[in-house]
């Protein structure tokens, strides 16, 4: 039979696993919920590049104030329209655009544009 003190350890380190486990999952459930935004842009740069977590290529577009959107698919919001979408936006030109997301450095994510409508 375990010692009584031995079984209080044990209880001790349940009990931790349990509390780590859900202040991780309360933490995780807070940053990848998806976060909407429309935004007044001017186009700077448009290109493309590799996204190492997924190794598929993402148009990236940057805006005049250094801030960087991805233009992807993403059934979750339901676009499927991303070439379209790169094709319009041209450099200089002002546009309102609505993005889901937030910019992610650990990850290499930016915000997904998922729709434009240019300013005149």
């Amino acid at each position: 039979m375990l010692k009584q003190s031995t079984l209080k350890i044990i209880l001790i380190i349940v009990v931790i696993v349990l509390i780590s486990s859900l202040t991780f999952a309360v933490i995780h459930a807070e940053c990848n919920r998806p976060v909407k935004e429309a935004k007044i842009i001017t186009v700077d740069q448009k290109f493309i590049k590799l996204n190492p977590n997924t190794n598929k290529q993402e148009y990236l577009v940057a805006d005049t104030e250094n801030n960087v959107y991805k233009d992807v698919d993403d059934s979750r919001a339901h676009k499927f329209n991303s070439s379209d979408v790169y094709v319009a936006l041209k450099k200089g030109h002002k546009y309102i655009i609505n993005t889901v997301g937030i910019r992610d450095p650990i990850n290499s994510e930016y915000p997904n544009i998922i729709s434009i409508k240019e300013v005149h």
